[in-house]
């Protein structure tokens, strides 16, 4: 071991890797930590690493900008938006970015974070006519297993996305259609449609959204829809602040609302409330006395085989909320009260992994959230309560000792059995579940050119991974070092070892006992943009898992090489990645980013030996058209049969395909 980390040392000092910026790169290494360790929050369609990046590319313009373009940024809270707004109503347009900290409650840390989506522009300083916005976008994908798709179930062998939104004024409004490979034509088209209409008049204290609508709050304890907190060295990445009431963006088919949301605010603070009605899909399972109820969910949005059809919209979720925040000399304050009503019972199986699971057919929780700033420190907490006298709580403040060293620590606890329909709190598991944790973190900014962090995690709960009735713990530590030679270099590695305790029982009714698992993970990361149409990066990824201290360690290993060109003022570029990866199990898998483009992206999980090549197209054909390719061509040496995936001597050769077109007409004066 010693051998190989010195041939990784060697290797990264001695290869030059390279960032567009320090913002754009520290974001890409967290988001590959963030798909690692919550599956779940990747989306291929959309997500909120998407709408940075665009922003990256497209900045916002703050005096243009209205209450639902500022939230979608997801690191501002509705009382931070509504005083950047109130702030421009009572002084004017913004001459300058920088002018945001004059508004209460943006830090200069704050600031530095938005610097890169935002802009001033200078004409702005004279009245502007009103504009009428159309976007259309079109997507299509294909390849290897899309025809497989449809020579076993049927249906399209092609997934298709439609996507069309609007903005005029004080309206704003969107539709969805989506079809998934493989999936049937249904009567009414496509298998998924989303749609919302929100309009909020200029320095109106009313806003309003009809259709589908997402929601976050306090530190998604009880509901957090959107990118929530992960473990991290960056403050910001720990402490999340409420986003509130947006429209669905349309990145899968769960986590969202449909009915209605309507905020308002008052001198006594900010009301949101919110109804909403929509099917859920799950399993029916039925008695012997002829009693039906619902077995499992199923979150997944995919409808291909007769069961999975079956399932479709077999569960009604009647849900309510109301919300109150209100801010008091920089310290805010929050309540909120959710409730939901299922038209049928939910029961799930008796086995380990839903022992507990939430049962019956209503459930309500409360949550109160407090925020503020005391010198150099933000502090943030949040407690929930639930049904059946459930409680949950999370309390994370960063210390900001000077320019150089922030310091941050996060402590959550959740009881047993409690139960967070669409939390997205910060915790060891995939999904914030019923744990008590301890998380400590560090940032030396050394110099301009060096940067260390650290974390240190400690957790507890009254059982293994899938719920199973065992105490244990884990702890994990992570340590990173950031190197900037100059601007337009970065260098960065990141070191991680996790300890745990699992037990694989499935449905068996005895448990086995639990055996110790140990990781290690390495990420080299370096990119360079020094030229003005060439940019290149490498990156590495080493996962170590060993099963108990005597088993045979499993090393999954990952590598991508990348370049990019893109001509000054031409309205195209061109995007070549190569990537192998050599993985004998599993649970070696490691995960890395294969496209970067927006409404291209695509974090995947590489569990076998394969080697991928991927091209990405992307050109302005005109002024309002753009058109998006993707190439990739794959050879992997794994097969499965059944659920085992195993690996062989037989080349499995593959191709997939994406074309996506955007089609924004010129804005027309109203």
């Amino acid at each position: 071991m010693r051998m190989l980390v010195s041939c990784f040392l060697a290797h990264f000092f001695i290869s030059v890797t390279i960032a567009q910026s320090s913002t754009e790169t520290q974001a890409s290494i967290q988001q590959e930590w963030q798909a690692e360790d919550r599956p779940e929050l990747v989306e291929e369609e959309d997500g909120q690493h998407v709408i940075w990046q665009e922003r990256l590319r497209h900045p916002l313009n703050i005096n243009r900008a209205d209450s639902l373009d500022w939230i979608e940024l997801g690191v501002l809270s509705p009382t931070q938006v509504h005083n950047i707004l109130q702030y421009q109503r009572v002084f004017g347009l913004y001459l300058d970015v920088h002018e945001l900290q004059a508004v209460p409650g943006i830090s200069s840390a704050l600031l530095k974070q938005l610097r890169a989506w935002i802009y001033v522009s200078a004409i702005d300083q004279q009245t502007q006519p009103e504009f009428v916005q159309h976007q259309l976008l079109l997507r299509w994908s294909g390849g290897t297993r899309a025809t497989a798709f449809r020579e076993e179930y049927g249906g399209w062998g092609v997934q298709g996305l439609l996507r069309y939104r609007f903005r005029a004024r004080d309206w704003q409004a969107g539709f969805l259609a989506e079809q998934d490979a493989g999936e049937l034509w249904r009567k009414t088209g496509a298998d998924f449609y989303s749609f919302f209409v929100s309009r909020q008049r200029r320095g109106s204290p009313v806003r309003w959204v009809l259709g589908d609508y997402q929601f976050s709050f306090g530190q998604g304890l009880l509901i957090g829809q959107q990118v929530g907190g992960n473990r991290s060295v960056y403050p910001e990445q720990l402490i999340r602040a409420p986003q509130g009431l947006a429209p669905y963006r349309g990145a899968g088919e769960f986590a969202f609302f449909r009915g209605g949301a309507l905020a308002w605010k008052s001198r006594w603070g900010e009301i949101e409330s919110m109804v909403s009605y929509r099917r859920l899909d799950g399993s029916i399972q039925e008695d012997s006395s002829g009693f039906t109820s619902v077995g499992t969910l199923y979150t997944m949005g995919i409808r291909r085989t007769a069961s999975e059809r079956a399932r479709r919209g077999s569960l009604g979720l009647f849900t309510t909320g109301l919300v109150w925040h209100q801010q008091y000399n920089g310290l805010v304050l929050g309540g909120l009260l959710l409730h939901h009503r299922l038209d049928r019972l939910l029961l799930p199986a008796d086995h380990p992994r839903n022992r507990y699971a939430f049962r019956g057919n209503q459930w309500t929780g409360g949550s109160l959230y407090a925020r503020g700033e005391w010198r150099n420190m933000l502090y943030v907490g949040e407690w929930v309560w639930s049904s059946n006298q459930r409680m949950a709580m999370q309390v994370a403040a960063t210390w900001s000792v000077d320019r150089r060293l922030d310091i941050s620590a996060v402590f959550r606890h959740a009881s047993p059995g409690y139960t967070a329909w669409f939390g997205q709190a910060l915790s060891a598991s995939s999904r914030f579940t019923n744990e008590t944790g301890l998380l400590l973190t560090g940032l030396v900014r050394w110099s301009k050119q060096w940067e260390f962090g650290f974390l240190v995690d400690r957790w507890h709960h009254p059982w293994m991974r899938y719920l199973v009735h065992y105490p244990t713990y884990g702890t994990q530590w992570q340590g990173q070092v950031v190197f900037r030679p100059k601007r337009s270099v970065q260098w960065m590695v990141v070191y991680r070892a996790t300890q745990r305790f699992v037990s694989e029982s499935g449905d068996e009714p005895i448990l086995p006992l639990p055996q110790p698992v140990y990781q290690q993970q390495w990420r080299l990361g370096v990119q360079v943009d020094e030229w003005a149409a060439w940019r290149w990066r490498f990156r590495m990824v080493l996962n170590r898992w060993q099963r108990g201290e005597l088993a045979e360690p499993l090393v999954g290993i990952a590598w991508a090489g990348e370049l990019r060109w893109q001509p000054p003022r031409r309205g195209w570029r061109v995007h070549v990645q190569w990537t192998t990866s050599r993985v004998p199990d599993f649970n070696a898998r490691v995960y890395l980013q294969q496209i970067d483009l927006p409404g291209l992206n695509q974090l995947a999980m590489l569990d076998g030996n394969s080697t991928n090549l991927n091209l990405v197209v992307h050109c302005r054909v005109a002024r309002s058209v753009q058109l998006g390719l993707v190439a990739r061509r794959s050879v992997d040496w794994a097969y499965e049969i059944g659920n085992q995936r195993i690996t062989g001597d037989a080349a499995f050769h593959s191709w997939f395909w994406r074309l996506q077109l955007q089609l924004t007409p010129g804005a027309q004066k109203q």
